[in-house]
């Protein structure tokens, strides 16, 4: 399958922004790059205003627009790219000064202005129900998970500590299959085997033997590491 690299920037750098396509919603700090299947409509959207006054006279970083390879794509937040080839996708922010009847902590105020402990109290104590069911379900999960990770693991002689390890691999990588799919996922779990890799050999292990390790974990959740 043909995989198309987005890479995202911003002017200036640092900057969170939110990425979306087909059912994966997730934020990205530029600089940086996402890998997806060729053909895929991405959705970016970028936050309004960047930095908040602490004191006068200050300045914040406002929305500007969207570039794509040179070429303006609007001054809406959002924008949507098809990823037919490799394309680069630039926000720029402008510096604006605040005015200076506007007191540094007006939007703090105005957020605390807004909490009533009673009503966050009752909102609390009508979720918990609902936080222990998905805790309990989750729990379930990972445990299933680490008993894959021993019976996959179960020729290759680990001692207690090193059968850890994986499982530990494993739970990040479960962690990642709620966040990305196909050729995404593939990428973001190539990066943690990637730390992995370099901290098992660290501790002994012979290179070979932990790209195999850790692509059989991987296996449990049909993806394909690749490493450099």
């Amino acid at each position: 399958m043909v995989t198309r690299t987005l890479t995202l920037q911003s002017d200036p750098t640092g900057i969170e922004i939110k990425v979306q396509h087909g059912s994966v919603s997730y934020w990205r700090v530029t600089n940086t790059s996402i890998v997806v299947d060729d053909g895929t409509v991405i959705t970016l959207i970028a936050p309004s205003v960047v930095g908040e006054p602490v004191a006068t006279p200050e300045l914040g970083w406002y929305f500007k627009e969207w570039k794509s390879n040179g070429t303006l794509l609007g001054s809406e937040r959002a924008v949507q790219i098809t990823m037919d080839a490799d394309k680069t996708a630039k926000a720029y922010f402008e510096i604006q000064e605040y005015f200076p009847t506007r007191r540094p902590t007006r939007r703090t105020d105005k957020f605390e202005g807004k909490i009533d402990s009673e009503v966050m109290a009752s909102r609390v104590t009508a979720l918990k129900s609902m936080m222990v069911d998905q805790q309990r379900s989750t729990t379930a999960e990972q445990t299933r998970i680490e008993t894959l990770v021993g019976s996959a693991l179960e020729t290759e002689a680990l001692y207690g500590s090193q059968l850890h390890h994986y499982r530990n691999f494993s739970q990040e990588l479960y962690g990642l299959t709620k966040l990305f799919r196909s050729a995404t996922l593939n990428k973001e779990a190539s990066l943690k085997a990637e730390k992995w890799r370099t901290r098992l050999v660290a501790d002994g292990q012979l290179d070979a033997d932990v790209k195999t390790r850790l692509q059989k974990v991987a296996n449990i959740f049909n993806i394909t590491l690749t490493f450099t």
